[in-house]
């Protein structure tokens, strides 16, 4: 019987028999020995070279690893019968491990068909994983380093703005490097469960040195002054659909500040059906970096979105359309979506024009994260608990939150809450409610009428 088929790394196998209902022979199309392959033997599983062209030998040996398999599927049998097992490129077992992948798969893959691919398998040719050794990891350093100097076409054309955007990106961060790092890391240690280092040591890529906090939390009363600035830019915007953005851009560094979640990452793959309002409760996907987790509301969060929901809920009930939990938090008011958030936020700095840091760290939407962090610790948050909240460990919290900073948050915060005591203890009188008109505004204007607080 003869036929065709392709490997899941792309190599067409010939001569295809069948042995049994589990168990299949063949022979790549790609070699002119002519070596026989143990093509099938039961679910998930690598294809292995059976060491010999000989058809009657390649034959006797399926059998008896199927008779050795059949004993004990967890078994080396392919060992016990002295066939050493299959060369595998790095493409085939690298995109083998991303089959097993849960937590925070877009970005593994990303990384994988990105920047691993196209340098062990593209530029280096690697057909045997376990021939990666310590120098070729060096090489790898160095070509990621210089990766949008000379990137493959294939990789300028994976980017949303293909070779011009390319131009814009310079050599990586070591916190770059660092969080890809372990992808790799996690590919050769797969490799080594596999048998494909055999008796000497995983090579591994060493760790980059980098600044201890590139991405600051905002001290003091800078994010109250950041979200106010969001909000009076919405006012001041004209066009229907740029206010749209700009709201959604409030909401976002809101909603990123009092979770603590990860922007744009977690943030990206929330759904209404994530969002307990009624137990003040956050589901983190599974999907994610840490995977699945739980996050405890505050009122501070809760409540944006509860008004994030009302104003979609209003939209889709003027569009008579029903609101549907299974679509993503963050989108405009319309349901469309919008990615450049990032770039809004960085224009929305310029507005605040903080001071610049003598070390030259720049806020970023990270971070909004780091803010929850060194205010939930300066309110007494245990750090064991905002680990938890926040998906990572304490040890990194002791990397990144000194307690100079932490006691500076904690004054803050002690002063602030002072100073809203003087506040209350000399208010003029209680406060009622007024609709206020806004004459100067054009007709149809939605800041037309409002609701604002004055003394009565």
């Amino acid at each position: 019987m003869s036929n065709a088929s392709h490997s899941r790394s792309g190599a067409a196998y010939t001569s295809i028999q069948r042995l049994n209902d589990d168990l299949q022979i063949a022979q790549r199309a790609d070699q002119r020995k002519g070596t026989w392959y143990l093509h099938r033997l039961g679910p998930n599983w690598i294809r292995r070279s059976l060491g010999t062209s000989d058809i009657r030998e390649a034959r006797a040996k399926a059998f008896e690893a199927h008779r050795l398999w059949y004993d004990d599927p967890a078994a080396d049998w392919m060992a016990a019968l002295g066939t050493s097992r299959l060369q595998v490129s790095f493409k085939h077992l690298a995109e083998d491990w991303l089959k097993t992948q849960t937590k925070d798969y877009d970005y593994k893959a990303a990384v994988v068909r990105k920047f691993l691919i196209p340098f062990f398998h593209d530029e280096r040719n690697v057909g045997n994983v376990g021939a990666i050794d310590d120098a070729l990891l060096d090489d790898y350093k160095v070509w990621r380093l210089n990766f949008w100097k000379q990137a493959p076409a294939s990789a300028l054309r994976s980017t949303k703005a293909g070779s011009k955007r390319s131009k814009h990106y310079g050599v990586p961060s070591a916190t770059t490097l660092n969080r890809e790092s372990p992808t790799l890391r996690q590919i050769l240690n797969y490799a080594a469960k596999k048998g494909h280092f055999k008796n000497r040591p995983v090579p591994v890529l060493a760790v980059e040195i980098g600044k201890a906090n590139p991405r600051p939390a905002f001290l003091g009363g800078d994010f109250d002054r950041f979200a106010a600035e969001a909000e009076t830019w919405i006012a001041e915007a004209s066009d229907g659909k740029h206010r749209q953005r700009l709201q959604l851009l409030a909401d976002w560094i809101w909603v990123g500040r009092y979770t603590g979640i990860r922007l744009p990452h977690e943030a990206d793959k929330l759904t209404w059906g994530d969002v307990r309002l009624d137990t003040k409760l956050l589901h983190i996907a599974e999907n994610t970096k840490t995977g699945r987790r739980d996050v405890p509301l505050n009122d501070e969060a809760a409540s944006r979105l509860t008004e994030m929901r009302g104003r979609r809920s209003k939209f889709l009930s003027m569009a008579k359309r029903k609101f549907n939990n299974a679509e993503c938090v963050f989108v405009q008011e319309d349901g469309t979506p919008f990615r450049d958030l990032g770039g809004l936020f960085n224009e929305l700095l310029k507005r605040c024009n903080f001071p610049t840091r003598t070390d030259g760290a720049a806020y970023s939407p990270y971070s909004l994260r780091h803010t929850f962090a060194t205010f939930s610790l300066a309110e007494g948050m245990t750090g064991d608990h905002v680990a938890e909240i926040m998906g990572t460990s304490v040890k990194m919290l002791n990397t990144h939150y000194k307690h100079g900073t932490i006691e500076q948050t904690r004054r803050y915060l002690e002063e602030h809450r002072r100073a809203l005591e003087v506040d209350t203890a000399h208010a003029a009188a209680p406060l009622t409610l007024d609709i206020v008109d806004i004459d100067e505004l054009p007709q149809g204007d939605w800041r037309r009428k409002r609701l604002v607080l004055s003394p009565s």
